[in-house]
């Protein structure tokens, strides 16, 4: 499996901006540098209690997280054929989201990965409309946005999502100078990146773009300010977006908000505070 990280608090973060993003801008395409799967069996640990179950049992309380499009399809996602509940990993939720007016691109090496995409993509009746390739996630975007027309970059959206930061292309690129590229290049994106200190949040959030506007959205667990020892998948997590709207980047900053809301009153299974922090950086 490539993304054992599933449910937990950054992967929820991600999602919850992912969702309602996707739903606002509705590109005409979407594509992806690190996929994951398409669906996840949800079973138990302490991590997902923390993220995604406590999520679903403090949203009524938070109208933004509440009407998210990604809380929404984990309440609606059919169990699995052993009757097993089941996790939209992020190629789901886009599917879901912008469904068939769009046509997809997921890059994944995992072999698993890749054969549930495909099975995903078939059962939601957009197999001819999604390209699954297991190859360099960061090679294939970077060649597939120098082959797309000019008036095409402002309706293709990206996600950047590595699972090892310090991963670089054959063409020695890594997530970062992908991410610069396409936003100096006009397309939507957006990079997720998790950090377990200071020194690494403040680098993310000092990343520019030059003649772009970038906005960094945090949320920070307790785990960063030393206030417990238990780590619940990342210390913190910012989402940067390019090349989009004010009012998006406005409606995500209140669901950052709301989501550190929800977490006001919880604990870790040790007992210490599982509170989080949410921040803004605007650049540019």
């Amino acid at each position: 499996m490539a993304n054992p990280h599933f449910g937990e608090i950054g992967d929820i973060w991600k999602h919850l901006v992912l969702g309602d993003v996707l739903d606002r801008v509705r590109p005409a395409r979407y594509w992806e540098t690190h996929a994951g799967s398409g669906t996840y069996v949800l079973d138990r640990s302490w991590e997902r209690e923390y993220g995604v179950f406590t999520m679903l049992r403090e949203a009524p309380r938070a109208p933004a997280i509440n009407a998210s499009r990604f809380l929404g399809l984990v309440r609606t996602l059919p169990p699995g054929d052993n009757g097993a509940p089941r996790y939209p990993g992020s190629p789901r939720l886009a599917m879901e989201v912008i469904g068939d007016a769009a046509t997809y691109l997921f890059c994944e090496l995992d072999p698993g990965s890749v054969a549930d995409l495909t099975r995903t993509a078939r059962a939601l009746g957009f197999h001819d409309l999604v390209r699954v390739e297991r190859a360099d996630g960061l090679a294939t975007v970077w060649a597939t946005a120098q082959g797309l027309a000019p008036g095409a970059v402002a309706e293709t959206f990206v996600m950047l999502d590595p699972f090892d930061e310090a991963e670089r292309s054959i063409d020695d690129m890594d997530s970062l100078d992908l991410f610069t590229r396409l936003a100096a290049g006009g397309f939507p994106s957006v990079l997720w990146r998790g950090y377990d200190d200071v020194a690494g949040r403040d680098t993310m959030r000092a990343r520019t773009v030059d003649g772009v506007s970038t906005s960094t959205l945090d949320i920070e667990t307790a785990f960063l300010r030393g206030e417990t020892t238990l780590h619940p998948g990342v210390g913190g997590c910012g989402m940067v977006l390019a090349n989009v709207a004010a009012d998006v980047v406005d409606h995500i900053e209140r669901l950052g908000r709301q989501l550190v809301a929800c977490y006001d009153e919880v604990v870790m299974p040790d007992g210490t505070p599982g509170s989080l922090r949410f921040a803004r950086t605007d650049l540019g």
